[in-house]
């Protein structure tokens, strides 16, 4: 149990950190050179939405998993 506890919470990790890499940037170090390029800022998308939600259900779950990892160890 230990062993795939561990396992999947090395899998989520990954998954995490891999999420937190793809979501855009909230800075506005673009915004100067070309105001134009940058002004979506207030019109989220949907992959914006879905990948916060991904982001959020992974970390519960990192969560979660380490808690219970720690009782059982």
């Amino acid at each position: 149990m230990q062993i795939f506890l561990s396992i999947a919470i090395g899998v989520i990790s990954l998954l995490l950190i891999g999420v937190v890499l793809i979501q855009p940037s909230k800075t506005d170090s673009f915004q100067g050179a070309a105001p134009a390029l940058g002004d979506n800022r207030y019109s989220k998308n949907k992959t914006e939405v879905l990948l916060k939600k991904v982001t959020i259900v992974l970390s519960v779950l990192f969560i979660f998993l380490t808690l219970v990892l720690a009782v059982i160890s």
